[in-house]
């Protein structure tokens, strides 16, 4: 289960790392700008897209807490946008799902086994005097 739970979190940091690099490459095509001259929907959106970034990339060291934000985020996204990212963007909550999954495969719960007895547990001493025969 390891090496399939290992798979899912690298396919999830490749895409957080993809839509970073994408987000990145975004922001210098539109120039400089001022957050503080958005209107408050855009600086919402602004945030929740700056939240999902910063998320995506915490979850390469903390997977549980990295993906709960990730989709807090989207959450925060949805709340301003009215609906959720459209075309690339959409893919920070499927990293965020995907980082999720990767940590509940690590840390599921395992199955509890017996112990095993051996001889020198299994046999009790026999206090007192042993009758001669």
């Amino acid at each position: 289960m390891k090496r399939f739970s290992g798979a899912v979190r690298w396919i999830a940091r490749i895409l957080s790392l993809v839509m970073v690099a994408y987000v990145i490459v975004f922001a210098i095509g539109l120039g400089t700008f001022n957050p503080m001259e958005l209107i408050p929907e855009e600086r919402g959106v602004f945030i929740a897209l700056l939240v999902m970034m910063m998320a995506a990339l915490f979850a390469w060291r903390w997977e549980l807490l990295g993906g709960l934000v990730v989709l807090a985020g989207f959450g925060l996204f949805y709340y301003f946008e009215g609906s959720g990212p459209s075309g690339y963007f959409a893919v920070f909550p499927l990293a965020g799902c995907l980082y999720l999954i990767a940590w509940l495969l690590e840390h599921q719960p395992r199955p509890a086994t017996a112990p095993i007895k051996n001889e020198k547990q299994g046999k009790k001493k026999k206090r007192g005097r042993v009758a001669k025969a």
